[in-house]
This record gives structure tokens, C-alpha cells and sequence, in this order.
């Protein structure tokens, strides 16, 4: 009988090989990923830092006004 030049499918075959090699891709990705989530999430929250800061000074401001006024109307009432 002759013996087949062919190795046997199993062989030949390195499924071990090839799930290790897209385990490592995933793992990358999957950490790239969370990297950018990281990053979106400081600058939202740098945004939310600054949208906060600029509705204070806003309202500071609105106080001084207000308080100018009334020592405007004062002073006016005084004279």
C-alpha cells in the first residue's frame, strides 16, 4: 500500500495558534477601547467642570449688578 504524502487535517490545522493570535487583537482592542472611554469621560467631565465654573461666575456677576444697582438707587434717594 502507499503510505499518503499528505499529513493528517488535524495537523495542519493550528487552531490553538489561531485563537491565541485573535485572542491578543481582541485584547488590544478591548483595551484601546477602554482607553478612548477613559478619555471621553475626562473631557466630558473637564466640560462639566467648566459648564459649572462659568454658571458661577455667571451668577456672581448677576449679584454684583444687582448689588451696584442697589447702591445706585440708594445713593440716588441719599441725594
Amino acid at each position: 500500500m502507499i503510505k499518503s504524502q499528505i499529513p493528517p487535517f488535524a495537523t495542519t490545522l493550528n487552531v490553538a495558534g489561531h485563537v491565541a493570535d485573535k485572542t491578543k487583537v481582541t485584547g488590544a482592542l478591548e483595551t484601546d477601547e477602554i482607553k478612548q472611554t477613559d478619555t471621553a469621560s475626562d473631557e466630558k467631565s473637564e466640560l462639566d467642570e467648566s459648564l459649572d465654573e462659568a454658571a458661577s461666575n455667571e451668577e456672581e456677576n448677576d449679584e454684583l449688578e444687582e448689588e451696584a444697582r442697589v447702591e445706585v438707587a440708594a445713593q440716588a434717594n441719599r441725594d
